[in-house]
């Protein structure tokens, strides 16, 4: 299971680097071309090339919107 850390560090990793990334073990890249913030609706997409077509939605708008901002939440 994919944790909300695991795609923050994946869509840093991608808008900073700008290439895929595979998290750890598990067989996913994530297309930087396929990520998009709504922060209106609070929602975070990421679109994977392998496997191809997967789609992850986050929406866990306090900790997405401080991740962005570049200040970390601790956890409660």
């Amino acid at each position: 299971m994919l944790t909300l850390p695991d795609l923050q560090e994946a869509v840093k990793w991608c808008r900073n680097w700008g290439h895929h990334h595979i998290l750890n073990s598990n067989p996913l890249v994530f297309d930087i071309n396929n990520v998009r913030w709504d922060k209106n609706a609070g929602v975070l997409t990421i679109k994977t090339i392998r496997p191809k077509g997967w789609e992850f939605r986050v929406n866990n708008v306090r900790e997405i919107d401080a991740y962005f901002n570049g200040t970390r939440i601790p956890p409660d």
